[in-house]
């Protein structure tokens, strides 16, 4: 923990990546801080309008616009929405594959160190086993702040947090088998905890604040 975040994505596949019995694969985070933040170059961001600026990321798709580390408000678009909403000042919105910003009278974004969640998911997990995450916070990133996706067995988070993150904070999928220990999952922009697949387990202790979204 270096009292600043790590930019980085963290990738566990196969038995290189695998523990065995006491044995496990561990990661000691000390408290350290995992970012998919990147700042928006300045010269991205194109006039609209009166205070209206647009700025097209590369990824498309659960957008987050972040200010002095925290998300900003954002104004929910309807899905295959034709006509722009008006956004509020200091508001942002998605829509047409860009992130929309109104900004207040004769302020530009560029003045601001702005960032985007441009990291797809802070700690992906596939394939592997015995696997123990101790004392991480993953933020802002694109999709999920941790993704236990495929045939993963025997996964320990403990002291872990995912928080702010574009979709999930955690994702369980398919026939993963994860166990939460002491985790804060809040503040993500569409589900706290994703769970997918009647054969994914998620167990939890303490009990999550807010019961996991579940899709078979």
């Amino acid at each position: 923990n270096r009292g600043v975040p790590y930019y980085e994505q963290l990738s566990l596949n196969g038995r290189h990546h695998s523990g065995y019995g006491e044995a496990r694969f561990t990661i000691v985070g000390n408290g350290a801080v995992v970012s998919g933040a990147r700042l928006v170059p300045p010269t991205a961001w194109k006039a609209v309008a009166r205070d209206l600026w647009r700025f097209s990321p590369h990824r498309k798709g659960h957008y987050q616009l972040i200010l002095n580390d925290k998300p900003l408000p954002e104004t929910i678009v309807a899905p295959g929405a034709k006509v722009r909403p008006k956004i509020p000042a200091g508001n942002w919105a998605a829509w047409r594959g860009a992130i929309y910003y109104q900004a207040a009278p004769s302020e530009s974004p560029a003045e601001h160190a702005m960032a985007f969640a441009e990291g797809d998911v802070g700690l992906t997990f596939a394939e592997v086993h015995d696997v123990t995450v101790i004392g991480l916070t993953f933020r802002h990133f694109r999709l999920d702040g941790i993704s236990a996706h495929s045939q993963c067995r025997r996964v320990v988070l403990q002291n872990v947090g995912s928080i702010e993150n574009g979709r999930a904070g955690l994702f369980v999928g398919e026939t993963s088998r994860v166990e939460a220990l002491k985790c804060k999952f809040t503040d993500n922009r569409l589900h706290n905890v994703l769970v997918r697949g009647r054969n994914a387990v998620l167990r939890a202790d303490p009990k999550l604040e807010e019961p996991p979204t579940f899709i078979e």
